[in-house]
């Protein structure tokens, strides 16, 4: 079994707990090789990193990546945001990883590993050559980045990759293509590239893969005609995100949101245990995450319908926004995107 995270020092931490959580519910694993991108860990960190991969008996594999200039290779200036650029390393996954290794499961490193990997591991991708769960994202945000309505628009920090695949159709070049055709501006660095790149070869997986309790717009699997058993789902989820960035249980006050006493419990077995959990510096965003819990408690008091169709209809008037701001760069209406699309094989 092959994990790939990608990491710098500021969230070190972060991926160490979940590399804790991963490593707790895998111990009969018998080959778990976990590849760190490292971009520029300190030392005391990979040290602790180090600690942490002995205390089971297993090997970090760490390739780094801080002499990679991702400008240089995507060929123009990346959009960054509120993200690191270290995120945009999966998309050389290929160049970077062994040769011998031709399947992988990349994560982001504010996830928790909750049960067994292994029936994420061994999903059968049909011939495409990505999996990830849905987003069960609009039409109209789908047409603001030119993604075919028939299409599935999957989170880019919980992917199984068919990797010889990749390889063999060499994904990397139509994924620079589209970002310099783009200008360097994808939605969540890199997201929107593979969605588009790919988007006639990815296999939706079932969301207990990637499950997200505290994300702005709620739980992403309320869509009001969705067959999904959202109980299910959040009483068993097998990887949970926490997916935004002022709503997270490493930050103070964050332990007292849904799924953060999960989050702890590893982190309390980690060498970062007794380092206190980090402060937000802006006051706006403790309103924003307290008004958040007070939604979300109120949503869940509701009958199950009522639920979906609030909370979806929120998630809508969110993605909608961002539609709005993307199509305002004209940045996906030109017709030489086209060509970055791989097309389905054999056609």
């Amino acid at each position: 079994m092959n994990i790939v995270y990608a990491c710098d020092d500021n969230y070190a931490e972060v991926a160490g707990t979940s590399i804790a959580s991963l490593y707790d519910n895998n111990k009969e694993a018998e080959n778990l090789n976990i590849y760190l991108f490292n971009n520029g860990i300190s030392n005391d960190n990979k040290q602790m990193l180090n600690t942490l991969a002995s205390n089971y008996n297993r090997e970090l594999i760490y390739i780094d990546i801080s002499d990679m200039d991702m400008n240089k290779l995507c060929e123009t200036n990346l959009y960054i945001g509120r993200w690191s650029i270290t995120v945009y390393a999966y998309l050389f996954i290929a160049k970077l990883l062994p040769l011998t290794i031709e399947r992988v499961i990349c994560l982001g490193c504010d996830t928790i590993i909750n049960d067994s990997l292994t029936p994420l591991w061994n999903e059968n991708l049909g011939g495409c050559i990505i999996g990830g769960v849905d987003l069960l994202t609009e039409n109209a945000f789908k047409n603001a980045f030119n993604i075919s309505e028939s299409s599935i628009f999957i989170n880019y920090c919980m992917m199984l990759i068919d990797l010889k695949t990749w390889r063999k159709y060499n994904v990397e070049k139509y994924l620079v293509s589209y970002i310099k055709l783009t200008n360097g501006y994808t939605y969540t660095p890199g997201e929107s590239a593979v969605n588009y790149v790919l988007q006639k070869h990815i296999k939706s997986l079932n969301p207990r893969y990637n499950y997200m309790p505290n994300a702005v717009h709620n739980d992403l699997y309320l869509h009001p005609k969705s067959k999904i058993d959202i109980k299910h789902v959040k009483e068993n989820p097998l990887i949970i995100h926490y997916l935004t960035s002022d709503k997270r249980p490493w930050v103070n006050g964050g332990e007292k949101l849904p799924y953060s006493d999960i989050y702890l419990k590893y982190r309390d077995i980690t060498p970062w245990k007794h380092v206190p959990l980090r402060n937000i510096k802006h006051n706006n965003k403790i309103i924003k995450r307290k008004m958040g819990i007070l939604y979300k408690n109120a949503v869940n008091l509701l009958p199950l319908s009522i639920a979906r169709y609030i909370s979806y209809s929120r998630l809508q008037r969110f993605r909608l926004k961002k539609a709005r701001s993307v199509e305002k760069k004209n940045l996906y209406i030109k017709e030489e995107l086209k060509t970055c699309i791989l097309p389905k094989i054999g056609s």
